[in-house]
């Protein structure tokens, strides 16, 4: 007897799910709330896979007064041809190289020097993210690519 007077009616059911039942697998992944926190990883943070390198490089004086020539402005078309050329390069083939220019220009204030960043996004040929050795070999085409565009292009890089 419990401190309120006998207890009235059956004995509640405990349910004990088992580890290979179908249905009671389900049931605890509804429960646990895997499937929403998977769910929203995927919408929330797509990025977190992915592998993405930024670079800073310093605009010339020039680029204070907006000279479109593109041997003094880097652009995302030149900087995407020079990524090209390094992934086609690679030994590798199989990752490609998105080129997108990162915020607004930035200047440093001690000096007025200007700087644009932009990021350098690496994935597989079909589309898929970079995982194990497929991101050492990213990074060694960001390497070369780096290297690249202070040696043939003379851009100056942060």
């Amino acid at each position: 007897e419990a401190e309120g007077g006998p207890i009235k009616g059956p004995p509640s059911l405990i349910q004990i799910h088992l580890a290979d039942d179908p249905d009671s697998i389900a049931e605890c992944h509804v429960i646990s709330g895997r499937a929403q926190a998977e769910k929203r990883m995927a919408e929330q943070i797509p990025k977190h896979f992915s592998l993405t390198i930024a670079i800073s490089i310093w605009l010339t004086e020039e680029n204070n007064v907006h000279f479109s020539d593109e041997s003094v402005v880097p652009t995302t078309k030149t900087l995407q041809a020079v990524a090209n050329q390094c992934c086609g390069e690679s030994e590798t083939r199989e990752i490609r190289c998105t080129v997108e220019t990162a915020g607004v220009v930035n200047v440093q204030s001690s000096t007025g020097r200007r700087s644009q960043l932009y990021s350098f996004k690496y994935e597989m040929s079909d589309g898929s993210n970079i995982g194990g050795a497929s991101r050492a070999d990213a990074k060694a085409i960001h390497v070369m690519l780096r290297k690249r565009i202070v040696d043939k292009c003379g851009y100056f890089v942060r």
